[in-house]
């Protein structure tokens, strides 16, 4: 790499202009981040690793105020790069198995929506349910947790053990996402 001038300053703007996109992946922000940083240590600019981790919280959008203030404040000591970009790939990861989960949860409702009953839950996305033998009778067309026989006897457990609306339903939901 070039060690002129105009080069130097071209990316110490890049770095102190560098802002997150929302819409962006947040590896793929740390990459560009990152390049930024090593292309100045290549032209022999050094920074200090809590001004570099600093800059990285203030290229941070609005949605990650409370993160910034976190990392900045919420612990003793100097933040690291590492520190942040840790946090940051860690916070990342949650949120999108949080997306994920809610995307299980949603077809669950959807599937239950469209069939009524709990035996028609997997047969609009398998087409062919006879495939299927149940565990529990040990006939064709259904899995155990769908099972009529099943069906019929917890029916009047549920009623005989259940006094309130609030204890019903979350043994309801239980049996439903289990």
């Amino acid at each position: 790499m070039t060690k002129s001038l105009a080069h130097r300053q071209f990316l110490k703007q890049q770095l102190y202009s560098f802002k997150m996109v929302e819409s962006k992946i947040v590896m793929e922000i740390l990459t560009e981040f990152n390049k930024i940083l090593d292309d100045l240590e290549n032209i022999e600019v050094q920074l200090e690793d809590e001004d570099k981790a600093i800059l990285l919280l203030c290229a941070l959008p609005r949605s990650f105020e409370s993160f910034k203030d976190t990392m900045l404040y919420g612990k003793e000591g100097i933040v690291t790069l590492e520190e942040v970009q840790v946090a940051l790939r860690t916070k990342e990861l949650t949120k999108s198995e949080d997306l994920r989960a809610d995307e299980n949860s949603e077809g669950l409702s959807v599937s239950r929506g469209n069939g009524g009953g709990r035996g028609n839950r997997g047969s609009s996305k398998s087409g062919n349910m006879d495939k299927y033998k149940c565990f529990k009778c040990h006939k064709f067309g259904h899995f155990k947790r769908d099972c009529p026989e099943d069906n019929e006897n917890s029916a009047q457990v549920v009623s005989e053990e259940y006094e309130d609306a609030g204890a019903l339903l979350n043994h309801t939901l239980k049996r439903t996402y289990v």
